[in-house]
């Protein structure tokens, strides 16, 4: 439980972080920035994939999730 706390926490500092510091960063650095985020997801996403047993169970999560997104509109919203 107390992981979940410490990263609820982190969560909200860097979020008033970002909201104070990230606006005054150019768009170039902040899209440079995305992209290295990006990739990182990627290395991560593609690393647990290989490990696990199956993987139909990731790609339907995948699409569930993708799903529930664009119904929530959740890019929008961000």
């Amino acid at each position: 439980m107390l992981g979940t706390i410490v990263n609820a926490l982190a969560i909200i500092a860097g979020g008033l972080l970002g909201s104070f510091v990230i606006p005054s960063f150019p768009e170039q650095v902040k899209k440079t920035v995305m992209h290295g985020i990006g990739l990182a997801v990627l290395l991560i996403g593609t690393t647990m994939a290989m490990q696990a047993e199956n993987l139909l169970v990731v790609i339907g999560s995948l699409v569930l999730g993708g799903l529930t997104g664009e119904a929530l509109r959740i890019e929008e919203v961000l």
